[in-house]
C-alpha cells in the first residue's frame, strides 16, 4: 500500500472527504506507535562511526541497542553498562587499572557514551534497531505498508478517532492494530528461533 493509497483508504474508512491535511498526522502518530513496538530483522541495521570524542551521537534512525564493537585501531566488543554504574566505570583509579585505554565500555541514553575516554580516533561498527522510513510524498512505501498494510490502516484509524470525537470505535480499531502487530512481531521470531536462512536488511551508515 502507497502513502496516497494510505490515505485514501483512511477517508473511506471513515466515510470523510473533509480530512486531507490532517491524515497525515494519523499516519505520522501510527507510525510512532509501530516504532514502540515493532523489533523485526527488517529493523536491524549497521552504521560505521569513527571518531574521537567520548559523545556518539545516535543515527537519525536509531530505536534500540543490539551491539556494539570497535574496529579499529583494535578489535574488540564494547560491553554496556547501566547508567546508574558509570561513577564506578569512570573512577580514576579503575580506569588506570585496565590493560589498555582503548575503549572497553558504553552507556547510552540521547548520546551514547564510551568508556575510557578515547585518546585517538576510534572506529565503531554500531547494530541496532532502526526506525520504520516514515511515509511521505517522496518516500511512498516501507516494508511494513507493502507486506503489512493493515497494521498501518488500523493505527491510522485508532488516532483518527478521538480527533472525530468517535471514541466508540477506537477499541475494534485497537483490537484489530494490536493482532497485526503482535502477527507480525511472532512471525519474525519464528524465523529468527527456527535458525533458518534469512536476509539481514544490512544498510550501511557511513
Amino acid at each position: 500500500m502507497t502513502f496516497d493509497e494510505l490515505k485514501s483508504n483512511i477517508a473511506d474508512w471513515l466515510n470523510r472527504t473533509d480530512l486531507t491535511s490532517v491524515i497525515p498526522t494519523f499516519i505520522t502518530l501510527a507510525e510512532a506507535r509501530l516504532n514502540r513496538q515493532l523489533r523485526t530483522t527488517n529493523q536491524y541495521t549497521r552504521a560505521d562511526i569513527s571518531t574521537s570524542d567520548q559523545y556518539l551521537s545516535m543515527p537519525s534512525d536509531f530505536l534500540e541497542m543490539r551491539h556494539l564493537r570497535m574496529t579499529s585501531p583494535k578489535e574488540r566488543d564494547l560491553v554496556e553498562i547501566a547508567a546508574h554504574s558509570i561513577n564506578e566505570y569512570t573512577d580514576t583509579n579503575f580506569i588506570a587499572g585496565l590493560a589498555d585505554s582503548y575503549p572497553r565500555y558504553f552507556v547510552y541514553g540521547n548520546a551514547l557514551r564510551i568508556i575510557p575516554t578515547p585518546a585517538e580516533s576510534i572506529t565503531y561498527e554500531m547494530f541496532y534497531y532502526a526506525k520504520i522510513p516514515a511515509l511521505s510524498t517522496t518516500n511512498t512505501t516501507n516494508w511494513v505498508s507493502t507486506s503489512h498494510p493493515d497494521a498501518y490502516l488500523y493505527y491510522s484509524l485508532m488516532q483518527a478517532a478521538p480527533y472525530l470525537g468517535e471514541d466508540e470505535r477506537i477499541g475494534v480499531w485497537a483490537q484489530q492494530a494490536e493482532r497485526a502487530v503482535a502477527e507480525i512481531q511472532a512471525s519474525d521470531d519464528r524465523r529468527r528461533t527456527k535458525g533458518s536462512r534469512h536476509s539481514l536488511n544490512f544498510q550501511a551508515m557511513s
